[in-house]
């Protein structure tokens, strides 16, 4: 094989995986079985809902972003430049500072803190999750994000 294709393989290799560590997260690994459970004998019809919406919705965005330029923007200008901003905007402020920071910080209380002493007060876990994220802003930036 020449190094032009063994290149080539690996980069296919790391975006595989890549793509997987994106989309599998532990609601991906609890759900599913959890959505059976509850769907006693209409499991199948539970599983064939969750893989459609699931995977075919992953699959379709990955799609787009292939389709196109590689670019949200590409994917969101059929509607307009404005509204396409606006949509971005919202679901990066839905990913991030909406749900994945207060989540990082709400999971660090419960595993570090309430798991030793479960019937700690809200004012605790407030001041907790500011010492917290004060901790972590004080940290240089590059030492944070291993660069």
């Amino acid at each position: 094989m020449t190094e032009q294709k063994q290149k080539q393989k690996g980069g296919i290799i790391v975006i595989g995986f890549a793509l997987f560590a994106m989309f599998f997260g532990a609601g991906n690994l609890i759900f599913p079985p959890m959505l059976g459970y509850l769907g006693g004998t209409n499991w199948i019809l539970g599983f064939i809902a969750f893989a459609g919406v699931d995977v075919g919705i992953a699959a379709l965005a990955v799609y787009a972003m292939s389709r196109g330029d590689g670019t949200v923007a590409f994917v969101t200008n059929i509607i307009g430049d404005k509204l396409g901003v606006v949509i971005n905007t919202a679901v990066v402020l839905c990913i991030g500072p909406f749900l994945a920071i207060p989540r990082t910080g709400t999971t660090t209380f419960e595993m570090a803190v309430q798991s030793i002493n479960p019937d700690i007060s809200r004012v605790a876990e407030v001041i907790f999750l500011f010492a917290f994220f004060c901790s972590y802003i004080a940290f240089d930036d590059s030492s944070v994000q291993g660069y």
